[in-house]
């Protein structure tokens, strides 16, 4: 199975349980606002446990039918979904190895034609060498059709992936595909018609195109709108605007002219002669806007009953969606509110709405997608928490915590929070990240561990401004922290001595910034730094795009770099294989910086809440098992079973990955293939994350005004005196607002 990975800016771009307590339900009548009835319900369908995974999902007669292959014996069998339950296991005899070869099968496909159809990677010696289509034929065996084009292009060694397949008519296929950009239509091996109009594609994972009686569809160019085309002449009828973005969507033919789009905001129906698109089921409380499952593959039968196969990280779930004429829809609605999107809470979202059906969840940010938030955005939220108003509850990352303790916007939960801790909470993290007057104002659902490793000498260069004011002279054709950016190495170092620069009132130390600034100023001439920033630097803001708080090198993975200190920011066990690497090299174990942990998704109870219970249970649901056991990249989880649970994914994880970069010191070009820690290592690090006790979370307009005087330091537009005094004027300003 592909896994979706998240970027990593510039660094890694180049190469249940039931809490009693905190989820009982109020014995108090709720206010109903509404009671209108009649909504789309979704239930999940327990998939057939012997199969294997599932490799497709079509509609047959009517009815779901379901593909599965062992990992361990590589059989497939179909089973069909019929007054609900499976039917017994039925052998596809014509996907085993023997019949197709060496493949990877991709999607199941029912053509128009009426018979099956398997795309498929060709696998050589472990690497994917080309696509293929096989059909299903009446002695159950596979025949190899993909056109003859195709197997030309791909022995020719032209670079194309196919990444979707349809079968329009008898001999008449459609590949859609990348870089080109197109979809191809063949007959009897030759191509025969380009369709060149259609979206760019993002993903070898995105469907393209969908077959219907008479019709088929595929994504415009402006990847929001449905072009139709004739199934014989392949002549374009109509195009329907339907103002949505359909990356990762999938396309459905339904009876009479039906088409439906499914995507993270729903299952939207759409006539072919038409022009109107309707929301039939809103995606916003079920796993269509779940932030860790992705639809691989949607049907719908003639009753306009749909089912759904989704997939996260090895796991797979089947769910159905029925018209309830007597399900009740929306009776009140509890908000919630981050500055950025957050995956572990639209599954938090998903897991509170699964139990309350009747709330509606109204999950806003302040930007969306990959965007990041800024100190306007902060701001005017400011403003609308501090006039009594805001959403119910509140993702406090990157916001002023103890402003808002102190100014009275966040309710006390130390009720709730002391209920986590007889769950299995880490006892330290609960009480120490938004604590005063020992109340807990607020609670984060995951940490990041800040961590450092190294060789011997460039490691207690750290251990103080002297020891790194000496190193900084005595070796100045060294790069201390690998090959970084001044703003790399800059806000890092500024974090890292952050408890030395403030004042007991929160103000900074002018005296001490301007000390650690003239270090570091020395550190950004050693090693050529300059040099390496002009060459590979340029472009947008490392760090500020970054949600960093330790970060001091881009790599450190290059062969001629032999001596180094890394700080980086741990953020969940998929982030582990950025640096093991560097770890053996430095022959160190990743070691705690200060005890910091850095909070994440820290979230507290506005006080001007009408919904306190329901803001409280929609709380407790960021803390259940299926919640805490997700490997994002949005920090390891706080309760211990879950961290505990980290050994076993490890030694599950089979997925590999690797990265290619030039190296700065000699020019040359090396490969790393990225490794996850050992067990042992893995348990180590657990340990450590057990002990940590210091919440570190930089106010975000503090590391902005940071970041931006740096720049002028670096230039020489200001010295280092001069910058210090610029960032606590500032700074100043900004914290008696």
């Amino acid at each position: 199975m592909k896994k979706r990975v998240k970027k990593i800016v510039a660094m890694l771009a180049v190469f249940t349980l039931t809490i009693g307590m905190l989820t009982g339900c109020s014995s108090k009548e709720k206010e109903k606002k509404n009671t209108v009835q009649g909504r789309y319900v979704e239930t999940e369908i327990e998939l057939p446990k012997e199969g294997g995974d599932p490799i497709g999902l079509i509609m047959s007669e009517g009815n779901p039918v379901l593909y599965m292959q062992s990992s361990e014996t590589g059989e497939c069998n179909s089973y069909t979904y019929k007054q609900g339950s499976w039917s017994k296991p039925h052998p596809e005899n014509w996907l085993k190895e023997e019949s197709v070869g060496s493949v990877q099968v991709e999607k199941i496909i029912a053509g128009a034609d009426g018979a099956v159809y398997a795309k498929a990677n060709r696998i050589v010696n472990g690497s994917q060498k080309g696509q293929a289509l096989f059909q299903k034929n009446s002695e159950d065996q596979a025949v190899d059709i993909t056109p003859e084009d195709i197997v030309k292009r791909q022995a020719n060694g032209e670079t194309f992936l196919t990444v979707d397949a349809d079968v329009l008519n008898d001999e008449v296929l459609a590949f859609a595909e990348t870089p080109n950009d197109m979809v191809r239509i063949y007959k009897e091996g030759k191509c025969i018609k380009e369709l060149k109009d259609i979206m760019e594609v993002f993903s070898e994972e995105q469907e393209m195109m969908a077959v219907g009686k008479d019709t088929f569809v595929v994504i415009g160019e402006d990847g929001k709108s449905i072009d139709f085309y004739d199934i014989t002449n392949f002549e374009k009828k109509n195009t329907v605007q339907v103002d949505m973005n359909l990356e990762n969507c999938t396309l459905m033919a339904g009876e009479s002219g039906k088409w439906y789009v499914e995507n993270q905001l729903g299952i939207h129906r759409i006539l072919e002669d038409g022009s109107i698109v309707e929301t039939i089921l809103n995606g916003s409380s079920t796993m269509l806007n779940h932030g860790s499952w992705f639809a691989k593959k949607f049907v719908v039968d003639d009753n306009e009953q749909f089912y759904g196969l989704f997939s996260n990280q090895g796991k797979w779930k089947m769910m159905q969606y029925i018209y309830d004429s007597k399900a009740m829809t929306v009776q009140e609605t509890l908000s919630v509110y981050s500055l950025e999107e957050s995956e572990t809470v639209n599954q938090a979202v998903y897991e509170f709405q699964k139990k309350n059906p009747n709330v509606k969840v109204e999950y806003k940010t302040a930007v969306s997608g990959e965007d990041k938030a800024d100190t306007e955005d902060i701001r005017t939220l400011n403003t609308e928490l501090l006039g009594g108003k805001g959403a119910d509850v509140l993702i406090l990352d990157g916001l002023p915590i103890e402003s808002y303790i102190e100014k009275g916007v966040l309710s006390d939960i130390s009720f709730f929070a002391n209920a986590l801790k007889e769950q299995g909470a880490l006892k330290n993290v609960i009480e120490n990240t938004a604590e005063k007057d020992g109340k807990i104002y607020g609670v984060p659902a995951r940490i990041n561990v800040p961590v450092l490793y190294g060789t011997e000498e460039e490691v207690k260069a750290l251990e103080s401004l002297k020891n790194l004011s000496a190193y900084a002279e005595r070796y100045k054709d060294r790069q201390l922290f690998g090959y970084d950016t001044y703003e790399l190495s800059g806000m890092t170092l500024f974090n890292f001595f952050y408890d030395e620069i403030v004042n007991q009132d929160g103000s900074l130390n002018e005296e001490k910034l301007t000390e650690l600034l003239s270090i570091w100023q020395k550190i950004c001439h050693n090693g050529n730094l300059p040099e390496y920033e002009e060459r590979y630097g340029g472009g947008p803001s490392v760090w500020a795009e970054s949600d960093w708080n330790f970060q001091s090198a881009q790599e450190v993975d290059s062969p001629s770099l032999k001596k180094f200190v890394h700080l980086t920011e741990i953020s969940g066990l998929s982030y582990t294989r950025m640096i093991y690497n560097g770890v053996e090299k430095a022959k160190m174990l990743p070691e705690s910086i200060k005890g910091y942990y850095v909070p994440k998704l820290t979230v507290g109870i506005n006080t001007s809440s009408e919904q306190k219970e329901l803001a409280e249970e929609f709380i407790s649901c960021m803390f259940l098992e299926d919640v805490q056991e997700m490997d994002t990249w949005e920090g390891f989880p706080i309760k211990e079973q879950a961290l505990d649970g980290l050994v076993d994914s490890l030694k599950k994880e089979k997925d590999s990955m690797g990265f290619s970069g030039i190296d700065y010191g000699t020019g040359k070009e090396y490969q790393v293939d990225m490794k996850y820690p050992e067990v042992k290592e893995m348990e180590s690090l657990i340990a450590l994350i057990k002990t940590l006790d210091t919440p570190f979370s930089q106010d975000k307009i503090i590391s902005d005004i940071v970041l931006s005087e740096l720049e002028h330091c670096y230039e020489g537009k200001q010295s280092p005196q001069e910058t210090a005094q610029a960032i606590c004027e500032k700074a100043g300003t900004y914290l008696t607002e």
